[in-house]
């Protein structure tokens, strides 16, 4: 298991880079660049991952925030039921003393994603 999830991946980004590098140095010597300009290409490259990587990070936390903030919602609406949200984005709620399906009256309005 450290092999597959940790070992292969770094091996096989040390190989990439390294192909990146050498095609980037005959590139820059056939056209007379500066001999940074494969390092700032791969380091710009590699800057950029980060950036992307950072940003949905985030973008997933605060996704989860947001989600987790709506059952909180439902389950204080409903304190007698079990709240769960639906693939489709509907919430099923379950009567806790019952384990039936709790139908809301229609003055209810159910938060909808």
């Amino acid at each position: 298991m450290l092999v597959e999830f940790f070992v292969v991946p770094i091996a096989g980004c040390l190989l990439l880079l390294i192909a990146a590098w050498r095609a980037l140095s005959a590139l820059a010597s056939a056209l007379h660049w500066s001999a940074w300009a494969p390092a700032a290409v791969i380091a710009g490259f590699v800057a950029t991952l980060l950036g992307l990587g950072l940003r949905n990070s985030r973008q997933e936390k605060l996704r989860m925030r947001r989600e987790r903030e709506e059952q909180l919602e439902m389950e204080q609406r409903y304190p007698g039921c079990d709240v769960l949200r639906l693939s489709n984005g509907d919430w099923f709620l379950t009567d806790r003393s019952t384990g039936r399906e709790y139908q809301p009256t229609e003055a209810a309005t159910v938060l909808r994603h």
